[in-house]
């Protein structure tokens, strides 16, 4: 009896001791997986961080990329409009003083001859 007993002792103290090397293998396992979780999260934070930091660098470039262009758009749709006013200008000036003679014409009733433009 005493020998059952001691090879039922031995069975479970050696069970145990295999159920301490799997608990101490499996806390390593744990530690070892829980160091590269923590790594993998250190990683997507600077991935994260980096892509924020490059997105608002292409939106900088995007905006002054955009104020350049509305503002090239901005001279030459003034510049457009200083051509159109000055030939509109010059038009009038070269038939003002016809439709001065004309104008005078009706209401006389008799022709008026336009005077020669004068340069200024």
């Amino acid at each position: 009896m005493n020998r059952v007993l001691e090879a039922r002792d031995d069975a479970i103290r050696g069970a145990a001791e295999r159920a301490a090397t799997a608990r101490a293998r499996a806390e390593s396992e744990r530690d070892r997986t829980e160091a590269l979780l923590a790594e993998a999260r250190r990683d997507a934070a600077r991935t994260r961080q980096q892509a924020r930091e490059q997105g608002a660098v292409l939106i900088a470039e995007a905006r002054a990329d955009g104020q350049r262009e509305r503002d090239a758009l901005l001279i030459a749709g003034q510049e457009r409009i200083a051509a159109e006013r000055q030939a509109a200008e010059a038009e009038l000036r070269m038939s003002v003083s016809e439709l001065a003679s004309e104008l005078a014409h009706r209401i006389v009733g008799e022709p008026v001859a336009a005077r020669a433009e004068r340069s200024n």
